[in-house]
This record gives C-alpha cells, sequence and structure tokens, in this order.
C-alpha cells in the first residue's frame, strides 16, 4: 500500500490514457498498399495507443463478415500496473458490433506494433487461431 496517491504525474507522465493524442508511427508504403483498409485502420489505432513508459505501441484491426472494420488499442497503465492489450480491446469492440449483427464474424485481422522490450503479437495470434484467422502483423 501507498502512502498517498499515486499516479500518471508522479512518473512524469502528461498524456492519460483516453486522451486523444496522436504518435507519428508510419509504415513502409510497399506494405501499406498491399494492405490498405485494413493496415490503415491497425496502424491509425497504434497512433493512438497509450504506452507512456514502455513505448511499446500497438493497433489492430478486424475486417468482419459484413465488411465492418473494428479496432483496438493498447491501454498501458502507471507504473506497468495491468492494462489492456490491442487485441482484448479490439475483441470488447468487435463483441459490442455484434449487438447489431450478432451474425458477424472476423474475416481478416492486421496488427501494427511499435519495436519495444515486449510483443503482443503471439497473444494476437493465439486467439485469432480458435477462429481460423490468420493475423497480417507489421512493425513499425
Amino acid at each position: 500500500m501507498l502512502p498517498g496517491a499515486f499516479g500518471p504525474d508522479d512518473l512524469g507522465v502528461k498524456e492519460y490514457l483516453m486522451s486523444d493524442v496522436c504518435y507519428p508511427l508510419t509504415l513502409e508504403e510497399m506494405s501499406l498498399a498491399e494492405n490498405s483498409e485494413l493496415a490503415q485502420a491497425a496502424l491509425e489505432a497504434a497512433q493512438r495507443s497509450h504506452a507512456p513508459i514502455s513505448n511499446s505501441r500497438a493497433g489492430v484491426a478486424l475486417q468482419l463478415s459484413s465488411g465492418r472494420v473494428v479496432t483496438g488499442r493498447y491501454g498501458e497503465n502507471a507504473a506497468f500496473n495491468p492494462g489492456i492489450s490491442a487485441m482484448e480491446a479490439v475483441v470488447v469492440n468487435w463483441r459490442m458490433a455484434l449487438l447489431a449483427q450478432p451474425e458477424d464474424r472476423v474475416v481478416a485481422a492486421v496488427m501494427v506494433e511499435q519495436q519495444g522490450a515486449s510483443s503482443q503479437r503471439y497473444l494476437a495470434e493465439a486467439f485469432l487461431a480458435d477462429y481460423g484467422v490468420n493475423l497480417e502483423y507489421f512493425r513499425v
């Protein structure tokens, strides 16, 4: 237990979890051209992810059978407390999308991840394997 309040300010973190901050991450032109819509959506999610401590930003985009695209972004908590992975975030958004279209299934998935000390790739691949979907992966 901490004797006093503790938060991002104590670590010198200026942006908060739900801040509307966009980080300048880019994919190579060739990679982006091959997978434009889904890769762009995953890139935008990664750009808006919150990783002030690890700087390991990540975003996932799922293409649903209805044509809809849902995204999720990494949300890191202060002092390495548990956060939410990009895959967990996109699953929440997918489940919410199922409220409107219960038959929607995942047909394609892309992850964009900034190189860092750890990777969320294998968690995403393991989850998607249960649905028979391969993950397209890009590292920035």
